[in-house]
């Protein structure tokens, strides 16, 4: 049973189509038990805080996996989603149920979701006496459709964000975005320097050893006869002579 509230503006809400995906597929794929508790624990406070139709935990969850599911099946059909990734594999887990084989038959579903979907408008004035009209409806699930809509009209991609401790769902004007921000591009960048300077071996270089030098001159031995008395001065003058010319003796 649904209660209604009152309304909602959509601009208020921005990308929440990809916060609440986000948080869908946390609470379905982390390998970490807290984290998926945590994720959930999110998503039911957003809706109930935010949505203006009181719903349970499973129906907020069924709406969402619904969500993901069409949002997975636009990247895929871009090119923009291996089902080896992470995410991926929500999409493969139910192929005949959600994955349509051309984005005409993907169009044509959410054409019904927005069909089904009630919208009010309203004239607001703004601080500087500006009008504007604003348009509302009274479910956050029906928000997220309308900003996917709006991605898809926008020619916005939906992509996977490649820094490997985030992975997380986000929209961009270009194809070739691979970052959701410029934070995680250069918490990348670190963590990709960091690991191959582990990974990477020191190289000790050898010299080759002298009599395997070709044509190389070499120096005859030292000559020098080890005295049978202890002499403390041994080893620093040449000759005898020498010894004799500066110690004066």
């Amino acid at each position: 049973m649904t209660i209604t509230k009152k309304q909602i503006f959509i601009k208020d809400y921005k990308n929440i189509f990809l916060t609440l995906s986000n948080l869908w597929i946390t609470s379905d794929q982390s390998t970490s038990q807290n984290q998926k508790e945590r994720a959930t624990e999110q998503m039911i406070n957003i809706f109930n805080k935010e949505d203006l139709v009181l719903k349970s935990p499973l129906e907020i969850s069924t709406q969402l996996r619904e969500l993901v599911k069409t949002i997975l099946n636009i990247m895929e059909l871009r090119g923009h989603l291996k089902e080896s990734d992470r995410i991926g594999k929500i999409f493969t887990r139910d192929k005949e149920a959600y994955k349509y084989k051309s984005m005409d038959d993907l169009i044509d579903f959410i054409n019904q979701k927005l069909s089904s979907i009630i919208l009010n408008h309203e004239l607001s004035k703004l601080n500087n006496q500006d009008t504007i009209m604003k348009t509302k409806t009274n479910s956050l699930d029906s928000v997220a459709w309308i900003q996917l809509s709006d991605s898809l009209a926008n020619k916005e991609f939906i992509k996977i964000c490649q820094h490997t401790k985030c992975n997380k769902l986000f929209s961009s004007k270009r194809a070739k975005m691979s970052y959701c921000d410029s934070k995680c591009q250069t918490r990348a960048k670190s963590y990709r320097a960091y690991h191959l300077h582990s990974q990477a071996k020191p190289t000790v270089s050898r010299l080759p050893a002298l009599e395997n030098l070709p044509n190389s001159d070499k120096l005859p031995p030292e000559r020098y006869v080890i005295p049978d008395v202890y002499d403390p001065d041994f080893g620093f003058f040449d000759q005898e002579k020498d010894k004799k010319r500066i110690l004066g003796s």
